[in-house]
């Protein structure tokens, strides 16, 4: 959990999104909450992929998810899935990188996940995220009402 963000107590409902536990909310734990990547040995890594690169394209791949692997090192060990983000807020999910790029805006870090493009890891409140979410979809539906109409795109 973040600062800010307490459990519910009561099984009722997340103080943060309202979800319960018919909606599928899951309290777990332990969790191991420590650095999951050593980062050195992630460069190193890196680093002989790099080199072997042009062999073929295991070896490109190894290099993209290496790093997808260091730049999320630096985010907490959750992340969020943006399907369920999309109906926490009763939109279509908005890309990953919008949501990121509102984050940013806010002054929070944010990356993809290394196992699944279509999550995002944040150093943001969940509260935070939705709200991200809620602005980033509503700037695309404002895109695409724009590109059909011919007026003016919003904010970038």
């Amino acid at each position: 959990m973040y600062e800010g963000e307490e459990h519910p107590g009561d099984g009722t409902a997340c103080g943060v999104c309202g979800a319960t536990e018919s909606d599928g909310l899951v309290l777990s734990g332990p969790m191991w909450i420590g650095r999951l990547q050593n980062v050195d040995f992630l460069r190193e890594m890196r680093a002989i992929a790099s080199r072997r690169r042009a062999e073929n394209k295991e070896w490109r791949q190894a290099c993209d998810v290496i790093g997808k692997l260091i730049h999320e090192a630096n985010e907490p060990p959750m992340y969020f899935e943006l399907g369920q983000i999309a109906r926490r807020i009763g939109a279509s999910a908005p890309p990953r990188q919008r949501i990121s790029d509102e984050l940013a805006r806010k002054g929070y870090s944010s990356s993809a996940v290394h196992c699944t493009p279509k999550c995002i890891k944040t150093s943001a409140p969940f509260a935070v995220v939705l709200q991200a979410a809620r602005t980033a979809a509503e700037d695309v539906d404002a895109m695409m009402i724009a590109a059909k109409t011919g007026s003016a795109a919003p904010r970038e």
